[in-house]
């Protein structure tokens, strides 16, 4: 049997974040933040970020699907499947993200700058060593928030889930019975995946909020590289670098989109030996040993880079500015926005499984 059907779909009010008091990115970011010469906050319901939770997002899915399944033909049935996708949203998900700023350079931006340490706690809220554990989390550095909460168009680009390309095929092979040398009762199964990768952001940090910088040329993307995956490994605004701050060094989005590149391909086989032993004919018991392998070829499959370029902050100190010049920018009131660059950016940090074995016995009766 062959199938093929064009499938779509349409979510609306669908949930996302926005931030109702974000800064209006004038030309002198700080005054968002206003202080007195204590360093007192004047405004301090002004400096965390109000979230709202809101049912206004948008999506559409269409796709190609072509299906294949075949009944057993000399031991052997298959089933296969293939889609050609593409689904856009405004917002993908309310999945918080997980940071990586080191401990010392987020005591250092709280100890000599004027932001918030409740709001720098929240994009610094768990360590690099901890996340590489395998029973924590997966990494991921996928914005919360829209870079302007007051333009949700300029959200609208890909899913964050979204695969264009995926192929499935399972099949399961009976060795016909007293085939020489082996036996009967011997089966061999397995499914092959094989997708394209799925998307990604690149930005910056304010707050937890995010900015995505002005494209300034091609960007290398090289998903077989870890150590840099995402152009060359250069830290983002630095020379030779593809990305540019000048906009977002005024807290003003940039012209780069959501969603604009795409992760590492998954490559998967995965395959089992059986043996079925009839231990009686009259009760119907059976013996089966398996063989289980996951990954068989040991493929490495890479996760998502990680994608975040770095903080800013504003209010920096005279003495952390005259500590990093090269990272600074003076507005026209004589204060620094500074930017840090983060130096996980560019590197992919995990990887799916490795080839797994294992050995089973079921007894059935």
């Amino acid at each position: 049997m062959v199938e093929v059907a064009y499938v779509g779909s349409a979510g609306h009010r669908l949930p996302l974040l926005r931030s109702i008091n974000q800064c209006p990115t004038p030309s002198d970011p700080s005054s968002c933040f206003a202080s007195n010469s204590a360093g007192e906050f004047l405004h301090p319901f002004e400096v965390p970020s109000i979230l709202d939770q809101e049912n206004s997002a948008n999506s559409n899915f269409n796709s190609l699907q072509v299906r294949l399944e075949t009944r057993t033909f000399h031991g052997l049935q298959l089933s296969g499947f293939y889609q050609f996708a593409k689904s856009i949203d405004d917002s993908s998900s309310l999945q918080p993200q997980i940071f990586l700023t080191s401990p010392p350079l987020a005591t250092l931006v709280v100890a000599d700058t004027a932001d918030n340490p409740d709001n720098f706690a929240g994009v610094n809220n768990i360590s690099p060593t901890l996340n590489l554990q395998g029973s924590l989390p997966v990494i991921t550095t996928r914005p919360n928030l829209p870079q302007d909460s007051s333009n949700l168009d300029g959200e609208r680009g890909r899913s964050d889930f979204d695969i264009k390309h995926r192929f499935v095929l399972n099949y399961i092979y009976a060795v016909p019975r007293f085939a020489p040398l082996v036996g009967s009762g011997w089966q061999l199964t397995g499914i092959t995946t094989v997708q394209s990768g799925q998307p990604f952001t690149v930005y910056a940090d304010f707050l937890g909020e995010s900015l995505r910088p002005d494209l300034v040329g091609p960007v290398p993307i090289n998903m077989n590289n870890p150590g840099a995956a995402i152009d060359n490994g250069i830290p983002a605004g630095f020379p030779g670098s593809a990305f540019s701050f000048n906009s977002t060094f005024q807290l003003q989005p940039g012209s780069l989109g959501r969603n604009t590149f795409t992760g590492p391909k998954l490559i998967n086989f995965d395959f089992a030996l059986l043996k079925d032993t009839r231990l009686s004919k009259r009760e119907g018991a059976n013996l089966q040993f398996r063989v289980e392998f996951f990954n068989l070829f040991n493929n490495a499959n890479f996760r998502q880079p990680y994608s975040r370029s770095g903080l800013f902050f504003s209010d920096a100190s005279p003495n952390f500015v005259a500590l990093f010049p090269e990272l600074c920018r003076l507005n026209s009131s004589g204060n620094a926005t500074c930017f840090l660059p983060d130096p996980f950016f560019g590197q992919i940090l995990q990887a799916f499984p490795a080839r797994q074995i294992q050995l089973a016995l079921k007894l059935s009766f």
